[in-house]
């Protein structure tokens, strides 16, 4: 807090020379910036305000109207104070000088005793100074403080609470985006959210109105937001410094937040890329290495989560395509921990791949939906594509679900398989995850891919019917496949494809000639529905370039 001119009145070089105050009394709170001998009429034009002047009554004006202009312009200039020793000049002060200070609110201070004003300004300004030294050193002592808070790996929250100590007021920390990160020091209830709504003027520090005082809060030269403290009375000089220095200590735990958040997240890939390729020996090496990166999954029933993340925006660039993958990541953990789920999450390529800890005895599947389903509520904004896939459940290093073992290796692939049959299935996107041990004879289908046998059978099953439609307008095989999904119902079949029962008679007659089949009978039926699934899945592999799992970038 600066040095007050009643402070100043205080000191022993001017109760000596017996300092009284003639008016202007009620401003004796006002702070002394310097002290300034002033014995010419013109000594306004060299102020800039919060000078204290000092004089002997030369200069001022032997007439009532130079006195009173000379008052008047050193009021206007901002002088805190004039001070004017009695006896050389002025046996009283002229009553025009009292009027006119009296108005202005100006002290005017009569020296009843001859003063040396270079002890005076001497006094003055040791005063000045010393304060100055002690805001400083005060400033130092808290910016200090800040900066062991930060090496000592304090998060934003115990600064933001470490700064409403230091101002003994309420301090909220706000985004770019107007939203409350975190308060501290029990504003009202909604006051943060209250104040940071308000339109705030000015750049960087300012007074952006009563009992309010913010610093801008920038990372890696962009602006990421503001600290405001809510005073409920007039902030003091060091109030700005403090400030700049919390918001630097703030940057700088945001910054180490936002590193460490995207390292533990590369780590987080790179195990994970680890789990696809037989790197880690067993599901326990996963678990303690998943907890060096703040993931605790030893306290649930593993499952492997795939999200393909696509985008239903106009050809974004790849940078916000990664920024649209790493939310939808940040979301998937957010939700796991709404349903008290641990879940470690990477990237790989389009994807966000996931295990997920399932606590207690709940249906996994039935919490797996759950997480996708706030996760594609959350996911609105980010014109995101979302398919979701989900493999079986692994206890114990491993589990058996439907006869079968399943590693946690086999889980995610399982659940990146499933992803592959979402993305080709009519339901596709928007539909709920798709669970592998829900898949039926997909998943048969989906471990012969990589066999000819399987091309062969498709070649040999629909061979005829797709060389018919890669030549003709005509095509066949949406017929058949509605067919077959219909169960060889033929009302069922016209209804859907809207078209009247006799056409719908002569596609069918088309298809059992050309196929050689009696479409009517139930074995045709099924070899042909594992041929057409067969058909989807490797037509979905080619158009997408890789297998059920691609490599972590």
């Amino acid at each position: 807090m600066a040095v007050t001119l009643r402070e100043v009145l205080a000191l022993d070089v001017l109760r000596r020379a017996g300092a009284r105050v003639v008016a202007g009394a009620e401003s004796l709170d006002r702070p002394v910036r310097w002290v300034h001998i002033a014995e010419i009429a013109d000594i306004a034009t060299l102020i800039n305000g919060g000078e204290l002047l000092l004089s002997t009554g030369m200069g001022l004006g032997a007439d009532a109207a130079s006195q009173r202009r000379y008052v008047a312009s050193i009021a206007d200039a901002g002088a805190c104070g004039l001070i004017v020793e009695l006896g050389r000049v002025f046996s009283a002060l002229p009553a025009a000088m009292v009027q006119v200070a009296a108005a202005r609110s100006l002290p005017l201070i009569a020296l009843e005793r001859p003063a040396r004003y270079i002890e005076v300004t001497e006094a003055v300004h040791r005063a000045i100074i010393s304060r100055s030294y002690d805001l400083l050193r005060k400033a130092t002592d808290i910016s200090r403080d800040f900066t062991d808070l930060i090496l000592g790996g304090a998060g934003v929250a115990e600064i933001v609470s470490r700064l409403a100590v230091v101002f003994g007021h309420p301090v909220v920390l706000e985004n770019v985006a107007g939203n409350v990160i975190c308060s501290a020091g029990s504003p009202a209830d909604g006051a943060a959210g209250a104040h940071v709504s308000l339109p705030h003027s000015g750049a960087g520090r300012v007074l952006s109105g009563p009992g309010c005082l913010w610093a801008g809060i920038s990372l890696r030269h962009e602006a990421w937001g503001r600290v405001h403290v809510l005073f409920s009375d007039e902030p003091d000089e060091i109030a700005g410094l403090v400030l700049d220095r919390a918001g630097a200590a703030l940057g700088l735990a945001l910054l180490a937040q936002k590193d460490e958040a995207h390292l533990i997240g590369r780590a987080g890939s790179a195990l994970l890329a680890d789990v696809l390729a037989g790197r880690v020996g067993s599901t326990a090496e996963f678990v303690r290495r998943a907890r060096g990166l703040g993931s605790d999954l030893n306290s649930g029933r593993l499952a492997g989560l795939v999200i393909s993340v696509g985008s239903s925006a106009d050809g974004p660039d790849e940078q916000e395509r990664q920024r649209v993958r790493l939310a939808v990541c940040d979301e998937v953990r957010r939700a796991a921990r709404e349903r008290s789920c641990a879940v470690l999450a990477g990237l790989d390529a389009d994807r966000v791949l996931c295990v997920l800890s399932v606590p207690g005895s709940v249906a996994v599947a039935g919490v797996i939906d759950e997480i996708m389903a706030l996760v594609r509520r959350r996911s609105v904004s980010l014109s995101a594509a979302l398919v979701a896939g989900a493999g079986r459940v692994v206890e114990g290093g491993t589990a058996v679900e439907g006869g079968a073992a399943v590693s946690l290796q086999h889980s995610l692939e399982e659940a990146a398989e499933a992803v592959e049959f979402g993305s080709r299935s009519r339901a596709g996107l928007g539909a709920g995850v798709h669970h592998f041990g829900s898949l039926g004879v997909y998943q048969l289908l989906s471990r012969l891919a990589g066999d000819p046998e399987l091309s062969r059978f498709v070649d040999a099953e629909l061979g005829a019917v797709l060389a018919h439609d890669a030549r003709s307008h005509a095509r066949l095989l949406p017929t058949l496949r509605c067919y077959l999904d219909c169960a060889g119902r033929k009302a069922d079949t016209a209804r859907l494809l809207q078209v009247q029962r006799r056409t719908l008679y002569a596609r069918l007659s088309r298809l059992s000639a050309i196929l050689g089949r009696d479409l009517d009978s139930a074995d045709s039926r099924v070899r042909l529905s594992l041929a057409l699934q067969a058909h989807d899945l490797l037509t979905a592999q080619t158009t997408r370039g890789h297998g059920p799992i691609g490599s972590l970038a």
